[in-house]
């Protein structure tokens, strides 16, 4: 199985079923990705764990979710095939895509670790032509997060800055810049989420929330 067969489907979605909410997918491994989204401007993110199928003679791409007590408007496991304008699912539903390749966020896309939180995950997906969509998990148990991302450029060069607000009372933006091991978040001590390695089998920890331990960026 091949990474081009989750990474196939990174990106930011609009759920026509949901229009003031918002879908995100980013590969986890070579044949998994980490699906979530929120329905409306208020409430949870929910998240899921998707599986990725490349029919081997390159015909079609599927990604299979679970979406049971998950997605409003969408239940049970669902096989969403990959389209031109996003995914396509079986009741003919399309998660449309925003084409990212001509935004200035695209470069901080992924999905990476936190060191404070080794056993959850951050996931990044451009929205905008200079905004991104954050979202984590931070332990075993528990609800997501998310934070919105903007671009900004000066003289120092390119940075995300990320708007933890949302995610935890007395923090707000944090920059981060691209560096080679990863994302680089300014403080005491430098704090770097690293990408997380697009190996086969790997499997991401289901829960969250922000009672993580340890010394994550924003401890």
């Amino acid at each position: 199985m091949s990474v081009v067969s989750s990474s196939k489907f990174n990106g930011s979605y609009h759920d026509p079923n949901c229009p003031y909410g918002w879908r995100t997918i980013i590969a986890n491994s070579a044949n998994t990705c980490i699906v979530a989204g929120k329905d409306s401007n208020v409430g949870a993110v929910w998240w899921a764990e998707g599986t990725t199928k490349e029919e081997p003679d390159g015909t079609s791409t599927t990604i299979t979710v679970d979406f049971s007590g998950k997605c409003k408007g969408t239940s049970g496991v669902l096989a969403a095939k990959h389209v031109d304008e996003g995914i396509e699912f079986p009741d003919g539903v399309i998660w449309k895509r925003f084409e990212s390749k001509d935004s200035s966020a695209k470069i901080f896309e992924g999905t990476f670790i936190d060191p404070g939180y080794p056993t959850g995950w951050r996931t990044i997906a451009a929205d905008g032509s200079d905004t991104a969509m954050v979202v984590g998990l931070d332990t075993s148990v528990g609800t997501a997060w998310y934070s919105p991302g903007t671009i900004v450029t000066d003289d120092k060069g390119t940075k995300l800055n990320i708007d933890f607000s949302k995610r935890m009372h007395g923090y707000q933006i944090v920059g981060a810049t691209k560096v080679e091991e990863g994302l680089s978040f300014p403080g005491k001590e430098e704090i770097i989420w690293k990408p997380k390695q697009l190996e086969p089998d790997t499997e991401t920890s289901k829960g969250c929330g922000c009672e993580g331990e340890g010394n994550c960026v924003l401890s």
